[in-house]
């Protein structure tokens, strides 16, 4: 005890607490938000020894220097935040509170009254980094984060850089945020849809594909214009104009590289057979078979699909890789990754999510979860119980 009260320089976890709108009530309604916040407070700092710890009363809130163990600050906030979360509703005006944390040297002195006291740097830069914070929200500085991510792997999803802000003495400060229930962890980037691209078709010749093509449609004009003359095949005559017709179509498909005539299609230009009667017969452009002159030919025995099909299935596969059961109180709000997804009715509240590391977060009437969570596929991992306590 003697040694922490002597005057000499220390670094020090600092947490600064301030009452948002206490100036602006009424007496009455300021006792009864101090004496709340009190309570919170000292219920916060049940497991922290006092020889750790030195409080100093600011009127409007608290500030909060931890000697020992400088994960004591964190876990302090969180158990205020929690309070402050579960309110009773009956209470009013609702306490709010903005938090600063920091990480920096304090020297212990004592006060008029002969009582330990800190002054500092470490408590002034707490101070402005609490006046950055919103209603029920702890703000962390850059040192502070450093030093405490590195703690234990629980706390690595917990915080979010909200970037830097500029104090009141044009002095800059890398500001790190604990999230609200609901709040992202991380800021939210938008998924890129990755799109399959079906395996090319091996073309056996090295004719570009559109010289193919446009021999087709020239072939396929040809074709047309001689079906609308008549095409009766005099005696003897050996079909001169069905021939032509199919001897275009094959050339051009050759040329492409594609090998699409069949002799199904040469069926109506063969040579009548002697003494076989002779007719007229419209020829008319023959529709390819479905797949014989599309590229997307089947490859190792297998029909490709189109490309978009591919994409959207496999988006359809990877979604519902894992789920998550909450079991807590009726009309409890469910949070995955900052996004609400729902509330616990009278039977647990499950939702799918794709497989990966997760913040599920529950807000019930009695309790505050906030559970980091891995999921694997196929895996169901269960949060909360019947009834939060």
């Amino acid at each position: 005890m003697e040694q922490r009260n002597s005057n000499k320089t220390i670094m020090s976890s600092v947490l600064f607490l301030d009452i948002v709108e206490y100036s602006k009530e009424a007496v009455l309604e300021q006792i009864s938000l101090k004496e709340r916040f009190n309570r919170f407070l000292s219920e916060a700092l049940k497991r922290v020894p006092e020889v750790d710890r030195i409080i100093l009363d600011t009127g409007d809130g608290a500030a909060v220097s931890f000697i020992g163990d400088i994960e004591e600050a964190l876990q302090t906030a969180l158990i205020i935040r929690e309070n402050l979360f579960n309110q009773d509703e009956r209470d009013t005006p609702k306490l709010k509170v903005r938090m600063g944390i920091n990480l920096g040297p304090v020297r212990l002195v004592r006060d008029i009254n002969g009582q330990p006291n800190i002054v500092g740097d470490g408590i002034n830069v707490a101070q402005r980094i609490m006046a950055f914070a919103e209603i029920n929200q702890i703000l962390l500085s850059r040192s502070y984060h450093d030093a405490v991510s590195r703690l234990s792997s629980k706390y690595l999803d917990m915080f979010r850089f909200k970037g830097s802000q500029t104090d009141k003495h044009v002095r800059e400060h890398e500001i790190y945020a604990i999230c609200h229930p609901g709040e992202p962890v991380e800021p939210e980037v938008v998924a890129a849809t990755t799109e399959v691209i079906a395996e090319p078709v091996p073309v056996k010749r090295k004719t570009p594909l559109y010289v193919g093509i446009g021999a087709m449609l020239l072939a396929g004009g040809a074709a047309l214009m001689l079906s609308q003359q008549p095409t009766t095949t005099p005696a003897g005559g050996g079909g001169t104009a069905s021939a032509l017709v199919a001897a275009s179509q094959v050339k051009a498909a050759s040329a492409a590289g594609v090998s699409s005539i069949t002799p199904a299609d040469m069926a109506p230009y063969k040579k009548p057979e002697a003494g076989a009667k002779q007719a007229t017969v419209e020829q008319k452009p023959k529709n390819p078979e479905p797949g014989k002159l599309s590229t997307n030919k089947p490859v190792d025995g297998k029909k490709t699909q189109p490309a978009s099909r591919v994409a959207a299935a496999s988006q359809v596969a990877s979604v519902g890789d894992g789920h998550i059961i909450v079991s807590c109180a009726e009309g409890s709000k469910v949070f995955v990754d900052g996004s609400i997804k729902g509330k616990v009715g009278s039977v647990p509240f499950s939702v799918n999510v794709p497989a990966g590391k997760h913040l599920v977060v529950v807000d019930s009437p009695n309790h505050l979860i906030n559970q980091t969570v891995t999921i694997v596929v196929g895996q169901t991992i269960r949060v909360g119980n019947n009834s939060c306590n």
